[in-house]
């Protein structure tokens, strides 16, 4: 099966893909892609089966490409997800001090989940952005300056580097929660004691009360909620979408597929953005 991952060889999207191919008995041929919008932009296009991205970490919180993306993208939905515990190792050429670091590379994400340890242990480092954790380390392996790079347990070595700290993520129970994206309807069902998720997006009127009115059926329903935010609708300032993940299955007739009829007839609109089983670790009420 062709998958798009975000790349080079050695990103954590693609830790989260072989782990999630382990978790399903799948094989994959993996597709690198330079950023997450051509990882998307590959599986619309039908260069990939299936596209594995980042979507929220426990830390830093939501990544809005991937959200826009499932917003405004018609024809593709979430068809699985897999929560990747997240260890971040600093990465430089053999024997290279911290003092002597000038700057340190790496995904936003990244820096952000290690900005504690990065302001304690190189206060004189300057922070570099780039486009994955791997094309740190790749920019690093390449460089004659005094560089690090941020990037997961596996990456450096396969540029030649060595890890000169373990562990500099801030919260030790960091993770990030990707999906599985895939074009068409959801093949798998539910079994018996498997927890699913649904995932809408819906718009309200510009109203008081407007989005209890939306959500008051999925309470009556005692429907539990694992996430709730907003996005900006890009029409003008102050308008809204919002994105609701719901425990349970919108698949099969029960308190889910009822509440979701209740709340399309109060929303303006509503999108399905996904029905699928819930991953070990990804929050669901155990």
């Amino acid at each position: 099966m062709r998958v798009g991952v975000l790349g080079p060889e050695g990103t954590f999207s693609q830790m989260a893909a072989e782990q999630y191919a382990r978790r399903r008995h799948l094989n994959f041929q993996f597709f690198y892609f330079p950023d997450l919008a051509r990882v998307m932009k590959a599986l619309v296009q039908d260069q990939v089966e299936l596209a594995i991205v980042p979507v929220e970490n426990s830390q830093e919180g939501s990544l809005s490409t991937t959200l826009d993306f499932l917003l405004w993208q018609d024809g593709v939905q979430i068809q699985d997800e897999e929560v990747l515990a997240v260890r971040h190792w600093l990465w430089g050429k053999p024997g290279t001090r911290l003092d002597q670091i000038s700057a340190v590379l790496s995904h936003h994400q990244a820096l952000a989940q290690c900005q504690g340890w990065l302001n304690r242990r190189l206060p004189q480092a300057i922070k570099v952005l780039t486009t994955s954790t791997s094309e740190a380390c790749a920019k690093v392996a390449k460089s004659e300056e005094s560089l690090a790079a941020i990037a997961a347990p596996v990456a450096g070595a396969a540029y030649g580097l060595e890890a000169l700290a373990e562990d500099l993520q801030d919260n030790k129970n960091n993770a990030t929660r990707f999906l599985v994206l895939g074009k068409g309807s959801q093949s798998l069902r539910p079994q018996p004691g498997e927890k699913w998720k649904t995932s809408i997006a819906f718009g309200t009127p510009h109203e008081p009360g407007a989005l209890y009115r939306a959500l008051e059926p999925l309470a009556r329903q005692g429907l539990n909620l694992c996430k709730i935010e907003s996005r900006p609708a890009k029409r003008k300032l102050g308008e809204y979408i919002f994105l609701v993940d719901i425990e349970g299955c919108s698949l099969e007739p029960g308190p889910v597929s009822q509440g979701l009829i209740e709340l399309m007839g109060r929303a303006a609109w509503v999108k399905m953005l996904g029905c699928y089983p819930a991953a070990p670790g990804g929050g669901e009420d155990e």
